[in-house]
């Protein structure tokens, strides 16, 4: 994708990283929104950009240069302001001369049920616990329901005419 910005006059697209990586580069980009802005077509983050544009943009080659508030507000900003590197080998060195508290693990949910369905999805034929058996034939039909859940709560949210 580089080497295709390197020369490229502009770039259009509907929703693509190569938008946001021509953006990076200072190249103009044209996002089309002639078939809606929404997040189904993940092109939200070009709101407000100045970037979106019609089929008539496209055909005039009309490619733009986002808002200079936008970039700001999406973390654009000159290398020379980069300074995460810097952070980061900073605690890194803090953390192996033990300046750094451990943190804390993440909050497990589920219980003991839980832990055993882990085990047994990890080692399948190899933990031959009654608890990771028990475990797997609760735990497939209950995720396949809450999978199922959610595929029928997306379905009819998209459904809904706000």
């Amino acid at each position: 994708m580089g080497r295709a910005l390197e020369t490229a006059e502009g770039i259009e697209a509907v929703s693509s990283t190569a938008a946001v990586e021509a953006v990076a580069r200072g190249v103009p980009v044209l996002a089309l929104d002639m078939f809606g802005v929404s997040d189904e077509l993940i092109n939200t983050v070009f709101a407000g950009s100045g970037l979106l544009g019609g089929a008539d943009d496209l055909v005039a080659r009309r490619f733009r240069h986002p808002d200079p508030g936008w970039l700001a507000d999406n973390y654009f900003h000159p290398s020379e302001d980069d300074d995460w590197t810097a952070v980061v080998a900073e605690l890194v060195g803090r953390r192996r001369a033990g300046e750094l508290p451990p943190r804390e693990p993440l909050p497990r949910r589920g219980g003991p049920l839980r832990e055993a369905w882990h085990r047994k999805r990890v080692l399948g034929p190899y933990d031959r616990s009654v608890a990771g058996a028990a475990a797997l034939a609760l735990g497939h039909p209950a995720r396949a329901a809450v999978i199922g859940a959610h595929r029928l709560r997306r379905a009819w949210g998209a459904g809904r005419a706000d």
